[in-house]
């Protein structure tokens, strides 16, 4: 079913405590001003198409599971950049977020709030400004995605709390405008481990604590600059992190076409 997006408003609204019982499935939203907002509810959000929406789904508290989802375009409203975000969590609550195709929105998936939230499984690419953007986290586990070509960084994080205690592991970040891996705030309860970074660095910049975070068994591979910025000693030859070409495929992404229809 198609919904054309209503231009000042978002399409569904779905409030009052809902829980995973209450689905959508299977629509999608084109045009418009948003698709999705959620307050104080738990539903499941799976198999639908955002295309060129003002939003895609927007989470003001509660923790949906968001899953399978395409989210393409958005931030698009009449041929013009709205500024919009294809999923943006801004209040508290344990999100849910995989196998999703998060792809060329003004930004990838933005956290502004305190929670413990999960993003794996998703590919999440050629988006304007960063493929993750958390601004104000508690923790997180950031596992197996692809963030890929994004006009920013891969991954930014400020982490506000001493111990948040986030997982970024078994990723593939490769060749976005930033840094792969950009950090602030408190990030001695990191984890950054057995992730595969291709033309992108991770940056520690001092922030209220100077204890880096724990950088295990990745490889980081970067051919022109260093691989590791900020407040970074380099880890390369320590920790199991090596430097190694991982002779992708496909690196340029030039094998498939992706679109926002």
């Amino acid at each position: 079913m198609l919904f054309r997006s209503h231009p000042s408003a978002p399409t569904v609204n779905i409030a009052r405590g809902q829980g995973p019982e209450t689905q959508l499935e299977g629509f999608t939203f084109r045009g418009g001003y948003g698709g999705v907002t959620i307050l104080a509810s738990s539903p499941r959000i799976a198999g639908n198409v955002f295309s060129r929406t003002g939003f895609g789904v927007v989470v003001n508290s509660g923790s949906p599971t968001i899953v399978s989802n395409v989210i393409a375009g958005i931030g698009e409203i009449g041929g013009a950049r709205a500024g919009g975000d294809g999923i943006l969590i801004g209040g508290e609550g344990s999100s849910l977020v995989e196998f999703n195709r998060i792809e060329a929105n003004h930004l990838g998936i933005a956290v502004l709030a305190p929670g413990r939230h999960t993003f794996r499984n998703n590919l999440i690419q050629s988006n304007l400004v960063d493929g993750i953007n958390l601004a104000n986290l508690g923790a997180a586990e950031i596992v197996q995605n692809v963030i890929a070509r994004n006009g920013g960084s891969g991954i930014k994080a400020h982490m506000p709390a001493i111990g948040a205690g986030s997982m970024i592991a078994q990723n593939t970040i490769a060749q976005n405008a930033g840094d792969g891996c950009e950090l602030s705030g408190f990030a001695a309860g990191t984890v950054i481990r057995n992730n595969v970074f291709f033309e992108d660095g991770i940056r520690f910049d001092l922030g209220f604590d100077p204890t880096p975070p724990v950088i295990q068994t990745n490889d980081v591979h970067v051919t022109s600059g260093p691989p590791y910025l900020g407040w970074l000693s380099d880890f390369t030859g320590t920790y199991g992190n090596v430097s190694m070409d991982p002779r992708f495929l496909d690196p340029d992404g030039r094998s498939e076409e992706h679109t926002s229809e």
